[in-house]
């Protein structure tokens, strides 16, 4: 259970670390807010469309495969990146993602989707995306899967997310899912020692719930779900004697 205010906003690391590697080696995910898709066989719109936002950003985050372009190409082969009546088209070139400790944890790089247009062309749409992928742990999958000859990756993770133009008009796509208050009666609070925030989950709470969830049941004397607004005299403080005394909650660094 992840408490109210939180938002799947994970860092590269976390995505390969902890979510692209554990599901390459068959193991268990910390979460399943990345969902399986054939992310290369369908129209992003489509995807967007049949998942929920993972956070408020417009981003969703997608495990999918990848095939070689060409059918019985080596491994060092370029994947196909057709999807849909469309293809996803490099932006920019193959990065080496970076540990906090510098070493190597995988790659990734960006994409935008393009249409045909009218007069035989490309154009490109509001759609984009960042693909996740380990290079040397590509082939981990099943006797069933390793058959498939012209697949290139068991696993990689795509996040697919809209421009600032894209985002005005999908009134159709399915919002991210808002949490609903209990009624103070079957309310418990989370001790901080059962607060098992999944990795990728940061602190973003939004308007409302600062007041309705917080504010407001802290001003009525009811038990709040956790306890990561702590009490300060903000107001008989220098902000940096305040800040310097507690962790940040978020990746925007403001306690």
């Amino acid at each position: 259970m992840v408490p109210l205010g939180f938002s799947f906003r994970p860092s590269d690391e976390d995505l390969l670390v902890t979510y692209l590697k554990e599901k390459l080696f068959q193991r268990p995910l910390p979460c399943d807010i990345i969902v399986e898709a054939d992310v290369y066989g369908n129209h992003p719109k489509d995807l967007a469309w049949q998942n929920i936002m993972a956070n408020r950003e417009f981003e969703w985050f997608f495990f999918t495969s990848t095939t070689r372009k060409h059918p019985g190409a080596s491994e060092t082969s370029r994947a196909s990146r057709r999807a849909g009546l469309g293809r996803w088209k490099a932006t920019k070139g193959v990065k080496t993602v970076l540990d906090s400790e510098n070493n190597a944890i995988g790659s990734k790089q960006s994409f935008c989707y393009m249409e045909q247009n009218s007069k035989g062309g490309e154009e490109k749409t509001v759609w984009l995306m960042e693909e996740f992928s380990i290079q040397n742990l590509r082939r981990r999958g099943s006797a069933d899967v390793m058959r498939d000859s012209n697949k290139l990756d068991d696993w990689v993770i795509c996040k697919i997310y809209l421009t600032p133009k894209g985002r005005k008009g999908c009134a159709e796509i399915k919002p991210v899912v808002s949490a609903t208050l209990e009624p103070a009666a079957k309310r418990r609070r989370i001790e901080p020692a059962c607060m098992m925030v999944p990795p990728g989950f940061i602190f973003q709470p939004t308007d409302e719930e600062l007041l309705d969830f917080f504010l407001k049941e802290k001003l009525l004397h009811q038990p709040l779900q956790c306890d990561i607004i702590k009490e300060a005299d903000v107001y008989g403080n220098h902000p940096s004697n305040v800040t310097s005394k507690y962790v940040c909650v978020c990746k925007d660094q403001h306690p």
